[in-house]
């Protein structure tokens, strides 16, 4: 996790206000009778980030580059909803004042960092949606293909524009409530006009 923090900071130049609570369960079977939230976990879960308090809950199934992983992924969202929501309680209760970010940049960017840049699974998933005519157009990407297709356009943004422009896309989408502003702002491209380009 602190080696993770160090990696997750220099990407969005960002340091946390506070601590960030991590709680690790000994099995999938223990975090699949986790308390921390009230909604019932499907199987497929590897861990997640509670925004309301920020916190990160995981379980160890046995592999620790998988438990390194999954910790870097949470945290990642962790250090994003800081960043972005931090202790302005008034920010997460009132909805109309809340960044949403969109599901394919929050997955893909933890994605992206996680698996620091890209990696041969996502290499080979995205080359058969490619193939296969599956990719999802950009205001459409969800499940799966948030991670993936996200990391992939993540990565696209990094190489093209530079990785130090992803905290810039957090905080003016912050500030203008919509991705499609920030990325106008960051990048000054549509997010139209980053689909067609990527």
């Amino acid at each position: 996790l602190e080696s993770s923090y160090v990696e997750v900071s220099r990407e969005l130049n960002y340091l946390i206000q506070d601590r960030i609570p991590v709680f690790i369960y000994n099995s999938p079977n223990d975090f699949q009778q986790t308390n921390i939230t009230s909604s019932l976990l499907p199987e497929g879960v590897g861990g997640f980030t509670e925004i309301f308090k920020n916190r990160v809950v995981l379980p160890f199934n046995g592999s620790y580059e998988d438990l390194r992983h999954v910790l870097h992924h949470e945290l990642t969202h962790a250090v994003t909803f800081d960043l972005l929501y931090g202790n302005n309680l008034s920010s997460l209760i009132s909805r109309n004042r809340l960044f949403q970010i969109p599901l394919w940049f929050a997955e893909g960017y933890a994605e992206y960092s996680s698996r620091h840049g890209w990696d041969y699974h996502s290499d080979m998933f995205m080359r058969d949606a490619t193939i296969n005519g599956y990719l999802m157009p950009i205001g459409y990407i969800g499940g799966y293909m948030a991670y993936r297709q996200g990391q992939a356009m993540v990565k696209y943004l990094a190489d093209t524009y530079g990785e130090e422009k992803l905290g810039m896309v957090l905080r003016k989408g912050k500030i203008h409530l919509s991705m499609n502003r920030a990325l106008k702002e960051v990048y000054g491209i549509t997010e139209k006009e980053l689909w067609e380009a990527f």
